[in-house]
């Protein structure tokens, strides 16, 4: 595979698609969608290049005259940071859900829930949510009858075990997984 000469773009456009991923809740979900796709496409193209792209001028020739090619302007003028998405970023609420959405098994639609309807704004809140409801059930004082858990199998799975699910797994090792598997 080819390297990526461009990570110093692709990884903030990576960010503004991470942005627009989580917050498909506000605003037109197709302008939002057709938004996301449009970085997603462009991210590609840049990936894909057979040469860094240093100005505005190699950001044209890439991705064609428009509003990918001004963004990627945009990075080189704000020292190599794409100032929108790291705003939107900022944002508490989109802040919330990427950090929500880091565990396994819960998308935008889960932390946006999370969020909004159980006022949970971080992986520790949603840690501790968890943990009172297992309290309430090891006591017997669950009231199971309409009541849902605020997390499903998969995503006490993915919240128990964030923290390895997170560790970058070296080639070494998984060309050892492979052979063992394919044994």
């Amino acid at each position: 595979a080819r390297p990526n000469l461009n990570e110093h773009i692709t990884k903030e456009f990576e960010l503004m698609i991470e942005v627009l991923q989580v917050d498909r809740a506000r605003g037109d979900k197709a302008v939002q969608e057709a938004r996301r796709k449009a970085y997603k496409n462009a991210n590609e193209k840049l990936k894909k290049y057979p040469s860094k792209v240093e100005n505005e001028a190699d950001a044209i020739e890439c991705l064609g005259a428009g509003e990918m090619a001004m963004h990627v302007s945009e990075i080189f003028d704000h020292g190599g940071k794409f100032k929108q998405a790291r705003e939107k970023a900022a944002q508490p609420r989109t802040a919330a859900l990427l950090d929500l959405t880091r565990v396994w098994g819960a998308g935008g639609a889960a932390a946006a829930h999370w969020y909004d309807k159980d006022g949970i704004r971080s992986i520790a809140e949603l840690r501790q949510r968890v943990q009172e409801e297992e309290e309430q059930i090891g006591r017997g004082d669950w009231d199971a009858a309409g009541r849902v858990r605020v997390v499903t199998a998969q995503q006490l799975v993915g919240l128990r075990h964030l923290e390895e699910f997170e560790q970058r797994v070296s080639r070494e090792e998984v060309e050892q997984l492979s052979a063992v598997v394919e044994a």
